[in-house]
C-alpha cells in the first residue's frame, strides 16, 4: 500500500496497524503512524487509528492526548471530541472528558453515539444517573435501535 501510495497518510496508517498487529513490531508501527499524521495532519481517521495503538500497546498516552488536541483544533467536530474524551478518561481527566463531551453534544445534538458516550461517561465516571438517563433518553429518540451499540470504556 505504502509503495503505491508513497503520499497517502491512510496507507501509511494501514500499513502502520499491520505492522502492531500483524508482526508486533510497535517500533515500526509507531515510525508508520508517525510518517501518516505527517503527510497529512488533517486526516482524523489516522489520529484515531494512532490513538488507538498507542492504547493498545501500552505508549504514551500523553502523546496520544496531544495528537487528539491537534486533531481537535485542524477538524472540531464530534467524531475528534468523541476521540478526545475517550483518550482523557482514560487517563482519568474525568472533567476534560466531560467538557470534550458536552461541546460534541452541541456540535451535534443528532449524533446518537455521541449521546450514548456521555450517558455511560455520566453513569461510569460521575455517577450521574439521572444525567445518563437523558443522554440515553435522547439516543433512542434520535434512533430507536442505539441502546444495543453503546461502546464500552468509561469505566472509573
Amino acid at each position: 500500500a505504502v509503495a503505491l501510495a508513497p503520499t497517502s497518510a491512510v496507507a501509511h496508517s494501514a500499513y502502520a496497524e499491520f505492522l502492531h498487529r500483524g508482526r508486533r513490531d510497535e517500533a515500526g508501527a509507531e515510525h508508520m503512524f508517525q510518517k501518516a499524521v505527517e503527510l497529512d495532519p488533517t486526516e482524523l481517521v489516522v489520529y484515531a487509528k494512532y490513538v488507538y495503538f498507542l492504547h493498545k500497546a501500552g505508549k504514551d498516552l500523553a502523546g496520544a492526548e496531544r495528537a487528539l488536541e491537534r486533531a481537535v483544533e485542524i477538524d472540531p467536530t464530534s467524531e475528534s471530541l468523541k476521540m478526545h474524551a475517550l483518550n482523557l478518561a482514560k487517563r482519568e481527566d474525568y472533567d476534560r472528558a466531560e467538557e470534550a463531551l458536552r461541546k460534541a453534544v452541541e456540535l451535534d445534538p443528532t449524533d446518537t453515539m455521541v449521546c450514548i458516550m456521555y450517558g455511560e461517561f455520566l453513569t461510569e465516571s460521575r455517577n450521574d444517573h439521572d444525567g445518563a438517563e437523558r443522554m440515553f433518553r435522547k439516543a433512542v429518540e434520535l434512533e430507536p435501535s442505539a441502546g444495543s451499540s453503546a461502546p464500552r470504556g468509561f469505566a472509573a
